[in-house]
């Protein structure tokens, strides 16, 4: 059988985000392997891709550990072919206080948004090169954009992120890869969010200039799917907000959730910790 015009890779496929990418991508007729660390959940959206009679194939892997990344790639290439988009959606968020966060927290943060990223890039490169050009989605965060109380690693690994979007896309240029960042702000029905109760949404529904209700996992799919299109011949090395207007318009402490209860927010005349 003729392999689709597009065969992708998504990591972070089996939840949220990754999930709606893979199955828009499926339901658009590409070839997709879709990849995540959680074997049940993986198995489930293999199930949904059944379904679609999607061209598939579905990879255990954790994208912290390189060796693993190389045989995610090895494993797409055998089932597709050259492989030319990738969406790293794979990532993790760590909520607790500056002055709590331990090394081993710090390093798995880093090596999942950060290092996943990187060495995924790596990886497709040559795939991408042989196939004449590809594109890269990265997933970042606005939480890589501004400052969000008691998330120091991730806002940090997701500036990483954009820089890193940046740089290749500057170095993979004569390549014909492009390489772009999408950071989304809260975005309903995914693992993440789901630790948020009704009070908690309604108080940032008042907040956010488009309300919450368009900001869902296919809201950011469809973005993703548009940059990794033909139709964006001309972006590359940029990362694209989808947060309702989020970044434009947050107030400082207007987002209770920001702080859970064991994290009260510093005494800002003081200086000392208030908890």
């Amino acid at each position: 059988m003729d392999l689709p015009a597009k065969r992708a890779v998504i990591t972070g496929a089996a939840r949220g985000i990754g999930r709606a990418v893979a199955r828009l991508f499926a339901a658009e007729g590409w070839g997709v392997v879709v990849s995540d660390v959680d074997a049940d959940a993986l198995d489930e959206l293999a199930v949904e891709l059944e379904r679609q009679k999607a061209r598939y194939a579905a990879v255990v892997a954790d994208v912290a550990d390189v060796a693993q990344v190389h045989r995610l790639f090895a494993e797409a290439e055998k089932a597709l072919g050259d492989i030319n988009v990738l969406v790293n959606c794979a990532g993790m968020r760590l909520i607790t206080d500056l002055l709590s966060v331990t090394e081993e927290q710090w390093d798995r943060v880093m090596d999942v948004n950060v290092k996943g990223t990187f060495f995924s890039m790596q990886a497709v490169v040559p795939t991408m090169r042989r196939a004449g050009g590809g594109k890269i989605v990265n997933l970042g965060s606005v939480s890589g954009i501004v400052g969000v109380a008691n998330r120091a690693p991730y806002c940090a690994a997701k500036a990483a992120v954009d820089g890193l979007t940046r740089q290749a896309a500057v170095e993979l240029a004569a390549s014909n890869i492009q390489v772009v960042a999408v950071a989304p702000g809260y975005t309903a029905e995914t693992e993440m969010t789901a630790m948020y109760d009704d009070e908690v949404i309604e108080a940032m529904r008042a907040t956010l200039p488009l309300g919450t209700d368009r900001h869902h996992p296919k809201d950011v799919a469809e973005t993703v799917l548009f940059l990794a299109s033909d139709r964006t011949r001309a972006i590359s090395g940029t990362t694209v907000v989808v947060d309702n207007a989020l970044t434009t318009s947050l107030l400082p402490d207007a987002w209770p959730w920001h702080i859970t209860p064991e994290l009260q927010p510093l005494d800002r005349t003081s200086g000392t910790d208030q908890r």
